[in-house]
This record gives structure tokens, sequence and C-alpha cells, in this order.
């Protein structure tokens, strides 16, 4: 699994490759899936705390 740091380079990388495109279609697609690969870190990220929460909450042991 990739840590936030690798997810960033990730999504920057695909926005560069986007900004070197000259096709519209491929352009959009790329900026989509950065797009898609920021969303899916930020839910890892809330998932992660989401569990840490539960975990630590003594009522629900």
């Amino acid at each position: 699994m990739m840590d936030g740091e690798q997810q960033d380079a990730l999504a920057a990388a695909i926005r560069q490759q986007a900004q070197q495109t000259a096709d519209y279609v491929d352009r959009a697609v790329l900026l989509e899936l950065a797009d898609f690969a920021e969303a899916q870190q930020r839910r890892i990220t809330t998932t992660g705390g989401e569990i840490d929460g539960r975990s630590w909450d003594h009522e629900h042991w």
C-alpha cells in the first residue's frame, strides 16, 4: 500500500503528464485519474482515523 507522500507524488506525476499531453481526451482522463487518486488518499486517511478511534474506544471493547 502507498503512504500519503507516495500518493501525493503519484497525483502530481499524473498531473504533470496531463500538462504534457496534447490530446484533450487523454488530458481529461489523466486529470480525472489524479483527482481520483487524491480522493482515495483522503478516504484511506479518514478510514485509518476511524479505525484508530474505534480501537481506542473502551466502550466498544
